[in-house]
């Protein structure tokens, strides 16, 4: 199930010298003045604010002028991720062209502590440690939460600076100065960890040296999924024109190896550059991701490039196996038709890649997810959410002294508790979502920027949707809307056959779109592939001529048969009818060929052909033999007009239909044991209203067959004696039984000869009682 909804719904007035569709994207990202639209459209290095605006800044560059003039031995320390690694590099590069610009005997190192043996931020260990060599420390994204770390530092004599970007605590550490964009008035509060070390560049040595670190600090914003807007959107899209001619050997070999391809887009870095990055903490030492960006011999650099590349092999590997081990836990930790959060702990799981594993479990099950490395007496646990659920203020909502450390953010965050705590913390952190957050929450919502006819599609769009890059948090790729767009094929293609081409008709304009594993859905709420090996779904037109006398094909096998109703089922052993007549019939092909054909074989569920829909898209280029044509990067498709409502008939069939097709799903592929997300956890109170007992049922048929008047669903609802819901579910189940044909918009219900059919026939009779069983 999913919702289309648009980004912005208010008066798009045209903006100066912008297409309609370009006014309405602008306007959904706060560019409502032609000024802002100039400034957002062709970005600037002199649009970086002055870092001195940032509180503690004037403190911070004062104590570093003063320690490098003394000939203070200072320490960096960042973190193990690309945000961490990627701070290190710019400050100590930083203050070591500040030391040799003064002509001191300072000196700059840096330090990243070990995920799996130290753990995220500053520990009492290393700071003992620092204290015998270093006179000022200086903590780059991270220390924010370091109250007693901080606090030793300052005992042992050392002068202690805390640069970050996470949320602050109600009491911070008492460092000589505290630096973080949310505290104080700074112009812009969402800087990654990077994003504050380049503004101390930039107060210390000058905007030119500042962007001379644009590329560094690029690749920790895109990686650390800060909005890439105002400063953000300055530093990506500079830092990606520099990466494409770094002086950089260890940023040059690592593209080689991830094989990028220029220009260079914010994707790029997401999905190629920073997970390679990150494997050098994950599984390792991240040191070597800072010695890797910051040395300037070509043979080390594809020494230590290469060696991670390796190690990101080793990590998909390893992070499948904890998603795999994770998922076969829910069955016994977790239960979505009650829980709020998916809580998942298995013992020694890769601390450095849980957060990877909660990611994708999060994305997948759409439910904010914390996946827990059981260590002995305590677990390390990484959280992932999803908008609408502020995951740290929920953590905070369980007690900060119930954790014996926590810290991040509204989309991610990190934790460590006592073993023995994580039922409680299951208990507290489920409460404190359901108390704050709605249900809504969690129900899949697919956002629009604007409508836009398949005629529109065209070169020129695609090259002016190009000022809009970088896109990513904050600034998302543009996606529209086309409306009632006639489906011509669709068909799976790639090496895997994961992919889907489609190809749509509006009026006299074809166009064709490509699905790469989005989890296209296709009918309200039915996806079209689950993971690599299958899809599921209603058939997809599958050249089936639905037409009285016609022919009905499967590839180069056919049947000849008739056919009013577009309730052809494509299983073996199906029944097509026309009328009130039925006739055997059986395709040629068996069953599993039929799901890689054309779709996953629903038997009976599959009542309805595709034919017209509602497509989401993001407009592309294709390039064959010289020749560039545009085409769609589909995102989502559902029948037109199924997918813009929550509350009204429309979600409610769509959520009907959906236990159809379960129910069918089950019966012919057993699903593994353990939750999955169920239509019913958005209809509790909806559902209620719906009893799928023989007596119920046969009360509202036979209210039916007496009815003077079809032709009105509240009328006919208080006729039958039902509610609205009950109504609407014994169409759709006698629809499914062949008993009547009806349409909800407009609304229509014709009966039909009745058939001699079992009620368990129809999937959602069998889909409610077995709910109503186990509930």
């Amino acid at each position: 199930m999913q919702v289309f909804r648009q980004r912005f719904t208010g008066e798009a007035a045209p903006l100066s010298g912008q297409p309609e569709w370009m006014s309405r994207l602008l306007r959904g990202r706060g560019i409502d003045t032609d000024e802002k639209a100039e400034k957002f459209l062709h970005p600037s290095v002199a649009d970086l604010h002055d870092p001195l605006l940032m509180k503690d800044m004037d403190r911070t560059l004062t104590l570093i002028r003063a320690a490098v003039r003394r000939g203070d031995r200072i320490l960096v320390y960042g973190d193990y991720d690309v945000d961490g690694i990627s701070a290190c590099v710019i400050l100590t590069e930083t203050l070591r062209a500040f030391i040799r610009r003064e002509g001191s005997d300072s000196r700059a190192d840096y330090r990243i502590p070990r995920r799996h043996t130290e753990g995220y931020g500053l520990n009492e260990a290393a700071v003992r440690e620092a204290s015998g060599t270093y006179q000022m420390l200086i903590t780059v994204d991270c220390g924010i939460t370091s109250v007693r770390e901080a606090a030793l530092a300052k005992e042992l004599g050392m002068t202690v600076i805390i640069t970050d970007h996470h949320e602050p605590p109600e009491t911070l550490p008492e460092g000589d100065a505290v630096m973080d964009p949310l505290l104080g008035d700074y112009p812009f509060r969402r800087l990654c960890g990077a994003g504050v070390a380049l503004k101390i560049c930039q107060g210390l040595l000058g905007l030119e040296t500042a962007e001379e670190k644009l590329e560094i600090a690029a690749l920790a914003t895109v990686a650390d999924i800060v909005p890439l807007t105002d400063e953000n959107r300055v530093i990506v899209r500079e830092g990606l024109r520099r990466m494409e001619n770094t002086r950089r050997p260890g940023l040059r070999r690592l593209m080689e190896n991830a094989k990028v391809n220029f220009p260079l887009s914010s994707e790029d870095i997401a999905f190629r550059l920073a997970p390679r990055l990150n494997a050098a903490g994950r599984l390792g030492d991240a040191t070597v991701g800072v010695r890797l960006l910051m040395t300037e011999d070509p043979d080390e650099a594809r020494e230590i490039a290469d060696r991670l590349e390796e190690s990101n092999r080793l990590r998909q590997a390893e992070e499948m196996k904890i998603i795999s081990e994770a998922e076969a836990l829910m069955a016994t930790q977790t239960d979505l038709t009650r829980d709020r959060a998916l809580i998942l702990a298995g013992e020694n799981w890769n601390s450095g890649l849980i957060g990877l594993a909660a990611g994708k479990l999060c994305e997948r099950y759409n439910h904010p997810t914390v996946v827990l490395s059981i260590q002995g007496d305590k677990a390390v646990g990484s959280c992932r959410s999803i908008p609408g659920v502020h995951i740290w203020k929920m953590l905070s909502a369980c007690g900060e002294d119930f954790f014996l450390r926590f810290g991040g953010h509204e989309q991610a965050a990190g934790l460590t508790l006592p073993t023995d705590r994580i039922g409680e913390f299951r208990r507290r952190l489920n409460a404190a979502i359901r108390e704050s957050c709605p249900l809504e929450c969690f129900l899949p919502v697919r956002e629009y920027d604007s409508e836009m006819p398949l005629s529109e599609v065209t070169e020129a769009t695609v090259k002016r949707l190009a000022a809009l890059e970088p896109t990513g948090c904050g600034n998302p790729a543009p996606v529209f809307l086309a409306r009632g767009a006639e489906v011509q094929e669709c068909r799976r293609v790639g090496k895997d056959r994961s992919h889907l081409k489609i190809a749509l008709l509006e009026g006299r304009v074809r166009m064709e779109g490509e699905a790469r594993r989005a989890g296209v859905s296709l009918m309200k709420g039915t996806t079209l592939r689950d993971d690599r090996d299958r899809m599921e779904g209603e058939a997809q037109r599958a050249g089936v001529s639905l037409m009285k006398g016609t022919t009905l094909r499967d590839d180069r096998d056919r049947m000849e048969g008739e056919a009013q109703r577009a309730g052809v089922s494509l299983m073996k052993g199906t029944t097509l009818r026309d009328d009130g007549d039925r006739m055997e019939g059986m395709p040629l092909r068996d069953e599993r060929a039929l799901r890689d054909g054309i779709g996953f074989g629903l038997g009976d569920a599959a009542d309805q052909m595709l034919t017209r829909v509602d497509v989401l898209f993001r407009p592309t280029l294709n390039t064959f033999n010289g020749r560039t044509t545009p085409q769609m990067q589909i995102q989502a498709i559902c029948p037109a007009g199924a997918a813009e409502e929550t509350e009204g008939d429309g979600f409610f069939l769509a959520c009907l239909q959906e236990m159809s097709l379960l129910a069918a799903k089950e019966a012919q592929h057993p699903m593994p044991a353990g939750p999955a997300l169920r239509p019913e956890y958005l209809l509790k109170e909806r559902l209620e209203e719906v009893d799928p007992s023989r007596e119920a049922l046969g009360k509202v048929y036979q209210a039916l067959r007496k009815a003077e008047d079809l032709s009105d669903p509240g009328e006919l609802a208080a006729a039958c004696g039902v509610s609205r819901e009950m109504l609407l579910a014994a169409l759709t189940a006698f629809a499914q039984l062949a008993f009547l044909r009806w349409e909800p918009e407009p609304f229509h219900v014709e009966l039909l000869p009745t058939p001699k059919r079992n009620l368990e026939e129809s999937q959602l009779i069998r889909y409610l009682r077995r709910r109503q069983g186990d509930g």
